[in-house]
């Protein structure tokens, strides 16, 4: 199964409330255009295959203790496939009522930060026998882009795209502790302090040198 095919609806982008700052984005498929039979098992190991190559899905943020530097990226030691690729089952009669009532719980729920800032939720039991995919992902992964940015890597334009194999995920990286971060941003900051009288002089400087050109304008 290397591509979902068979879009039954366009995509349907949507804003989460913006105290959260994710983005999502829903889609049904229709399983029967599949190459091989629609299978939860086989959709989550294809997700794998196809996002885990993108570093944005494999990394996730570690605060600096009292906000002394800014947040960092780092590859997660523990993801959890598991948790990030769910499965739901709609009650019946499975209509879009019961998929928009879903959909909007979903995106009401704020990402996990202490995880990879995206969530893939698989909704079977539609009425036609259609599955519905409802992607989750965070402004800060995306870098502003589109919700739409997390089912790019699924799709393929073609039936014979190559099959994406199993990529290898890098080593995890040893999260620094607390006491490292706070003393790597301390030093950040004093030396940040050290260059700060030179560089108010040649703002100082530059800023002389306009005001005398405004005044004069012969002044090279």
């Amino acid at each position: 199964m290397e591509r979902l095919s068979g879009l039954d609806s366009a995509f349907l982008s949507l804003e989460s409330p913006s105290q959260h700052l994710h983005v999502a984005i829903a889609a049904v498929i229709d399983p029967s255009t599949m190459a091989q039979p629609y299978s939860f098992d086989a959709l989550k190991a294809f997700v794998s295959r196809r996002l885990m190559r993108e570093p944005a899905f494999r990394r996730r943020v570690v605060e600096v203790p009292f906000r002394l530097n800014h947040p960092l990226w780092v590859e997660d030691p523990h993801l959890d496939l598991d948790y990030h690729v769910r499965r739901h089952v709609l009650p019946p009669p499975g209509g879009p009522r019961e998929l928009s009532e879903l959909t909007g719980t979903i995106v009401g729920v704020p990402l996990d930060r202490s995880r990879p800032l995206w969530e893939i939720h698989v909704v079977e039991g539609l009425h036609d026998g259609n599955v519905a995919l409802v992607g989750k992902i965070h402004h800060a992964a995306v870098d502003g882009v589109s919700g739409a940015e997390l089912f790019v890597h699924l799709f393929d334009l073609t039936p014979e795209a190559p099959r994406a194999e199993e990529v290898e995920r890098p080593a995890p990286e040893r999260i620094p502790s607390e006491v490292e971060m706070v003393g790597h941003a301390l030093w950040s900051r004093a030396r940040r302090a050290v260059g700060l009288p030179a560089l108010l002089t040649r703002t100082a400087s530059t800023v002389s040198h306009l005001v005398q050109r405004h005044r004069d304008p012969d002044t090279v």
